[in-house]
């Protein structure tokens, strides 16, 4: 086996390895080629999005550039963008995906990513048209379809975002088709339906938040006690609120005035303050302990299912 093509065989499993989300076992291997050709374009390319899978978004940018560098693929300028949406960068972001764009103009992914930067730029009505077009470059990709169909739930358009799901092959167990099934069923009140698509994408990805998320509104709006005591304290922390921007308004009306009369009026005031915050307190402190307990319960149930 020649040198050339034993690099090659080794970026292909790494890049089966990303798929696959063994991250760590992606980036020792992609090590290995780097370490003997440090200009190897597409080592370097799938390197940017191992880095973003690990939480390095900075490396990744500058990674990516020296794919560009080396070879300026849509692929490359796609891992780029999504390493500048990250950082919050988000106009160098529409950028690099726009220069996806033009470098492969029928490539699914760059108008998918040029989608996600004008989204998080604040540019819906732009995102919307190239999730679109992403999902005509490639009619039978449900990842797609389901990135869409999630988008339009984001700007709570619900009877879109359900008529995307109905389009979904009913056997896909793409990760975002999955979600979108399950988050449109949680918004329909359908709450069994929308915790079993949660469960189904965690049996194959547990690490998935989006999928726990859903688990944890599904088992949040479920249990009464919770949800009475969420309602409540946002009910006490809009009160809070206006109290808090009625105190200047009291003070120029004659707040001394009405201590003169009241002499109690200040403690009590005082007692109600503390005793809002103690309730908001305790309340959060409730929900991340729910939250954690839910999450690994339904994680225990998932690998005793597999």
């Amino acid at each position: 086996m020649s040198v050339p093509f034993a690099f090659e065989a080794k970026v292909s499993a790494a890049r089966n390895l990303v798929d696959a989300g063994n991250i760590s076992g992606a980036e020792r291997l992609l090590n290995e080629v780097l370490a003997a050709d440090p200009e190897h374009a597409r080592a370097n390319t799938l390197m940017s999005v191992v880095l973003l899978h690990l939480g390095k978004p900075q490396a990744a940018v500058q990674q990516a550039d020296i794919a560009i560098g080396l070879s300026p693929t849509a692929d490359a300028f796609c891992f780029k963008a999504m390493a500048l949406t990250r950082l919050g960068r988000h106009t160098c972001a529409i950028d690099a995906a726009e220069a996806a764009v033009r470098t492969a103009p029928r490539h699914g992914d760059a108008a998918f990513v040029l989608g996600q930067a004008l989204e998080a730029s604040g540019r819906p009505i732009e995102a919307e048209a190239e999730f679109r077009r992403a999902v005509e470059l490639a009619p039978g990709a449900d990842f797609f379809r389901g990135a869409l169909g999630r988008f339009l739930l984001r700007q709570n358009d619900i009877s879109g975002a359900e008529r995307i799901a109905a389009e979904l092959d009913p056997r896909s167990a793409i990760e975002a088709a999955l979600l979108l099934r399950g988050e449109v069923a949680f918004r329909r009140n359908r709450f069994t339906e929308a915790r079993d698509f949660a469960l189904w994408v965690l049996s194959q990805n547990a690490k998935s938040r989006d999928a726990l998320r859903l688990l944890v509104q599904v088992r949040t709006h479920q249990n009464l006690f919770l949800r009475i005591l969420s309602r409540a304290s946002l009910m006490a922390a809009g009160s809070y609120s206006r109290y808090l921007f009625a105190i200047p308004l009291g003070f120029l009306l004659g707040a001394l005035r009405l201590s003169k009369l009241w002499p109690w009026s200040t403690n009590l005031v005082c007692i109600l303050s503390a005793t809002v915050i103690v309730i908001l307190v305790l309340y959060e402190s409730g929900r991340k302990l729910f939250v954690e307990l839910v999450v690994a319960r339904e994680l225990a149930v998932v690998k005793l299912r597999k």
